[in-house]
């Protein structure tokens, strides 16, 4: 009988400790903040503040801050609130023993508990400090890449990490870095390749302060994208050094727009000449013996013109100034009669050929004649 009321009391004991846990009041600081957790109590006649006792605790054992004998007494404080609380001692003899606690840190959530002892009755207060602080509305944005688009969820200002969801999409990247005041940075971005119209919907989420965004945009696929390639056909031709249009046209669609444009010129199998898109030229992967050399008719590009200008042809070893060649030959011959030597030159990439002949005599016998010094010259036919 003696153990069934025994087991009958520590069923009400610990039944009126989860009561009284969860009717305890909650304070939200955000990092960096400063806060006052309140204590009051009914404070005696006449208070004597030498024999008031106010000590404040978080957790089991941990010391916040301890007042008695008429001043602080903080020798057995813990570290971690070192110079960082205070008491309203002007306010104690009317009740108030709440205590000022700046600087807060995330660690500094938790359970505090204020006791309060005087000549007459003793008072226990506690209360859940929160370290949290609402998100700034988030802000969603949309980028076309060349293939698809790239939606960017941005939030700021606020802690701890919150939860983020997509809606109709997979596959999100997220990252969360903290600022200077230790709040959160947040960017969740998805990449998305359309083929129908797709409504695209974020949420976050705070639960510890119950806030909640919901953002959403519908997007869709972009217009055909053009895609012009220059397969060096038909047939351009430019003297080295001179400039030279590409010629170069598509069927444009209607209301064309740039940015959704791609036009790639290209020399042989895979040297870039000339790239654009996103509405601009893109030179990065450019071969270097074309930089500064080359541009659009950008003007033109609307109406179909995707021509390319190309200036200045590359010079080689063994051209002249301007890149053309001087071509010298020749040949000994000693010819016994008469001789017609003809000479071809041609030019087959463009169809040209020259021919020159030149008619050669042989030369009348002569003689050679041995002269002592002083004496004239005399050649004898």
């Amino acid at each position: 009988m003696g153990l069934h009321v025994v087991s009958i009391l520590f069923i009400i004991m610990i039944s009126s400790v989860v009561t009284t846990t969860s009717l305890q009041p909650r304070e939200v600081a955000s990092p960096g903040s400063d806060i006052t957790l309140s204590c009051s109590f009914p404070p005696s006649k006449n208070l004597n503040l030498n024999h008031l006792i106010v000590n404040w605790q978080r957790g089991e054992s941990e010391v916040v801050h301890s007042y008695y004998n008429g001043r602080d007494q903080l020798e057995r404080q813990s570290v971690v609130y070192k110079g960082r609380t205070h008491l309203f001692e002007d306010q104690l003899t009317v009740g108030n023993a709440s205590l000022r606690l700046s600087g807060v840190q995330p660690s500094d959530q938790g359970q505090y508990t204020c006791y309060v002892t005087d000549e007459q009755r003793s008072t226990q207060e506690s209360l859940q400090l929160l370290v949290a602080a609402p998100y700034d509305e988030p802000r969603m944005s949309v980028q076309a890449t060349c293939d698809g688009f790239v939606v960017t969820l941005r939030a700021s200002q606020g802690f701890p990490q919150p939860e983020v969801l997509w809606g109709g999409v997979m596959g999100s990247n997220t990252t969360m870095e903290l600022d200077s005041r230790g709040r959160y940075e947040l960017e969740s971005e998805v990449t998305l390749r359309l083929n129908s119209t797709l409504t695209v919907t974020a949420d976050l989420k705070l639960r510890v302060l119950d806030q909640s965004f919901t953002k959403s945009l519908t997007l869709h696929p972009p217009p055909a994208i053009i895609e012009v390639q220059f397969l060096i056909s038909p047939m351009g031709v430019a003297a080295p050094g001179s400039d030279i249009t590409l010629s170069c046209y598509f069927p444009p669609s209607k209301n064309l727009n740039l940015k959704y444009l791609i036009v790639n010129w290209q020399h042989g199998e895979s040297e870039v000449v000339h790239s654009y898109y996103y509405g601009r030229d893109q030179l990065e992967r450019q071969s270097v013996v074309y930089k500064g050399r080359t541009h659009l008719f950008e003007d033109q590009i609307a109406v179909g013109n995707a021509s390319l200008r190309l200036s200045g042809s590359h010079s080689r070893i063994g051209l002249d100034s301007r890149g053309r060649y001087e071509v010298h030959s020749s040949m000994e011959v000693r010819p016994n009669s008469t001789l017609t030597i003809i000479g071809e030159m041609r030019l087959d990439v463009l169809n040209q050929s020259f021919t020159r002949s030149l008619t050669l005599h042989p030369l009348p016998e002569c003689c050679e004649v041995s002269l002592a010094p002083g004496a004239d010259w005399l050649w004898d036919y």
